[in-house]
């Protein structure tokens, strides 16, 4: 045996009594998120969150534990936490879509809405079919008036998933709004296609019909959302307008309200030209009620998406990712 023999077995045995010696940091801050990902996953947001700093002490910059401290933040509520994570994870790797969505769901709940907008923008740009990201900023842009921004967001989202329900009554939302009364209805039609226990969906399709003077096809339409949705209030005070407008009476009890609720919803008088909302019974403190005249031309109203609120932040679920440490 030489002298290079001796010294490689040498330092083999060395190498052999004791494989930590061998764990650089690399591989450390890789075994430490593992853990971090396993504990995540199971809802142990404490023990994950430790992982994840004991990372950060062997590798400040490691983008995916700084991510996931985001997400834990907006887990336990923390905002300003996670903005300030989340922009940590993004001066390291800026060109992750998922932190940039996650980030603006935080602006957005912080009625930062500016800064929100960036950030889907950046989203986009980065993965131009995450659908999830132009849905948020068509929404976001809708809210901000900007309704042809809001449209091409929509009709992206719609050109990647022509099933997206969310993207579509959006957009049908805009149409009516740029008085595009024909092409709005289209779009709800197509929303209950895909989602026939969409009861506002219905309800909206009335609204435009009734904008057009179709009162007897708009009732039909709310008639349909109160027998998905009977609490679905908007709807019978839109039916008893457009009823008026047809030519017909209404006089409704509805119990199934609740106790608090039982009584005359609606009631019209006698000569059709005046409409009584009451809300509650008499003197039980909550009939929040709207008394006197109301002309049957009176604006429907219009009812809310009921499957799109704020966006949650982005992964329910964590795995490691490919895009730098």
């Amino acid at each position: 045996m030489n002298r290079k023999d001796r010294r490689a077995a040498r330092s083999n045995r060395i190498g052999g009594g004791s494989s930590a010696q061998g764990i650089g940091p690399g591989a450390m801050s890789a075994n430490l998120f593992a853990s971090a990902i396993e504990r995540f996953n199971a809802g142990r947001l404490d023990e994950a969150e430790r992982l994840c700093r004991d990372v950060l002490m062997f590798n400040k910059g490691h983008f995916d534990a700084l991510h996931m401290l985001g997400l834990i933040a907006v887990r336990v509520g923390n905002l300003t936490a996670a903005a300030e994570l989340y922009g940590r994870a993004l001066a390291v790797n800026g060109r992750s879509a998922e932190c940039h969505f996650n980030i603006a769901q935080v602006f957005r709940a912080q009625d930062r809405n500016h800064d929100a907008v960036a950030h889907l923008g950046e989203a986009t740009a980065i993965k131009r079919d995450y659908v999830a990201a132009h849905v948020s900023l068509a929404d976001m842009l809708a809210a901000q008036n900007d309704l042809e921004g809001a449209r091409t967001r929509y009709e992206q989202a719609l050109a990647i998933d022509p099933r997206l329900v969310d993207a579509r009554h959006g957009l049908a939302n805009l149409l009516r709004l740029l008085g595009r009364f024909d092409e709005a209805a289209e779009q709800f039609r197509q929303v209950v296609a895909i989602k026939p226990d969409y009861a506002e969906a219905f309800s909206n399709l009335g609204v435009v019909l009734a904008a057009q003077g179709r009162w007897a096809d708009a009732a039909e339409q709310y008639q349909r959302a109160i027998s998905i949705k009977p609490e679905l209030v908007d709807a019978y005070r839109n039916l008893a307008r457009a009823l008026l407008s047809d030519g017909r009476v209404m006089l409704t009890q509805w119990d199934h309200l609740g106790d608090e609720n039982s009584g005359h919803l609606m009631t019209m008088h006698p000569d059709m030209t005046t409409l009584r909302e009451g809300f509650g019974k008499e003197g039980t403190g909550v009939t929040n009620s709207i008394t006197g005249s109301t002309t049957a031309t009176s604006t429907p109203i219009y009812a809310r998406a009921r499957t799109r609120p704020a966006s949650p932040p982005h992964s329910p679920s964590i795995s490691p990712s490919t895009t730098g440490r």
